[in-house]
């Protein structure tokens, strides 16, 4: 953000003060005014609660799979197609979607701009295919599920 959040709201208590005194505004308008910012400023709060919390879990599926897998959270996000490489990164998407309300647009960003959410889309049937069929995979999964429930 270019500009602070608490200069804005300085810069608005500031010029609702300066209107007041100048005749330009009503009291009752600008407590209006101050009162639904203030409202308005509580709903942030709350859904950046909210936000910081899945950003938190999101961080913690990725550092989980990438211990489970044993690879390098670096590595993990590059262009590689290496398949030691691959399958942590594909776990990482289908666990962010199954536990998260993430889109696959913002799954997509958060795993590196050089995917994109169609061919995401292509993965995550992938993997649901992959887990009915490969029981090592389905394990896998399920292992990484009970280490994300064990340690949040």
């Amino acid at each position: 953000m270019e500009e602070d959040v608490k200069d804005i709201a300085d810069r608005f208590r500031y010029e609702t003060l300066r209107q007041v005194r100048l005749g330009n505004l009503h009291p009752s308008k600008a407590i209006h005014d101050l009162e639904y910012v203030r409202d308005k400023a509580e709903e942030s709060i709350e859904e950046l609660k909210l936000y910081e919390e899945q950003h938190d879990f999101v961080e913690h599926i990725i550092d989980s799979v990438c211990a489970y897998y044993t690879v390098e959270r670096n590595k993990v996000f590059s262009a590689s197609r290496k398949p030691y490489l691959t399958l942590p990164r594909h776990t990482i998407a289908y666990l962010l979607r199954k536990h998260t309300n993430m889109t696959l647009e913002q799954i997509r960003m958060r795993l590196g701009r050089h995917r994109n959410h169609s061919t995401l889309s292509v993965q995550n049937k992938a993997c649901k295919k992959r887990i009915e069929e490969d029981k090592h995979y389905a394990n896998d999964i399920e292992k990484i599920e009970k280490l994300l429930k064990q340690t949040t």
